[in-house]
């Protein structure tokens, strides 16, 4: 429903989405959206399984684990933050600008 909200407050004013239109909206969300975002959780989760093995592997205490994130180069593909969170609100984040 956000999305649907979000294009009629860009719309004019004066142009009012039918009912045709909100499903049309919704259903085009589903297929350009919704695919990258799901492709986007399951490459984080992997990327966390693929970290705690490494960490594992390596026998890195919890401290460890928490310097190297602290001088990780600001550009780490995937950090701390977007592994926590994959809702909408971080989608387009750095991640999305070639990093």
């Amino acid at each position: 429903m956000l999305f649907v909200t979000g294009v009629q407050t860009t719309l004019a004013r004066r142009y009012r989405l039918t009912a045709r239109d909100i499903a049309d909206s919704k259903k085009e969300h589903s297929v350009t959206v919704e695919p990258p975002r799901e492709a986007r959780r399951r490459i984080f989760t992997l990327e966390r399984q693929i970290s705690g093995l490494a960490h594992s592997a390596y026998g890195l205490t919890a401290e460890e684990v928490a310097l190297l994130w602290a001088t990780a180069p600001p550009r780490m593909p995937v950090t701390p933050i977007g592994l926590a969170t994959d809702d909408a609100s971080t989608y387009g984040e750095d991640d999305d600008n070639g990093a």
